[in-house]
């Protein structure tokens, strides 16, 4: 998973560290505060426009390689894990490059925040 999902910091006279960003059941926050902890940063991932060699319809995301286990993804599996959820059409429906519905809806791939696909020019 790819984040870009700001940091966790210092809080006390001691420097206690914390332990995690969302801890459960911490109730101590307003005791220590420890300030903000950064807001969603940016992931560029810079690659050449393709030709959809990677079924997914879309060119933009051919220079993208994704695996799991060991395996590299194309296709719909690839669309799933990447998240990109395609192009706004008319009717407000997500769309890929052939005007499929791509059936990604915000925030359901491994990278946050959820990624931009634009052309290399």
């Amino acid at each position: 998973m790819l984040s870009a999902d700001g940091g966790i910091g210092l809080q006390g006279r001691y420097s206690y560290e914390i332990s995690a960003k969302y801890p459960v059941g911490n109730n101590t926050w307003d005791l220590l505060p420890a300030g903000g902890f950064g807001g969603l940063g940016v992931i560029q991932l810079m690659t050449p426009i393709g030709t959809n060699v990677d079924g997914t319809n879309t060119v933009l995301d051919d220079g993208i390689e994704l695996y799991r286990s060991g395996q590299r993804l194309t296709g719909a599996a690839k669309t799933r894990y990447l998240g990109w959820r395609g192009y706004l059409d008319p009717n407000g429906i997500w769309v890929d490059d052939a005007g499929n519905p791509t059936g990604v809806g915000k925030g359901h791939g491994d990278m946050r925040p959820d990624p931009i696909l634009l052309p290399l020019l």
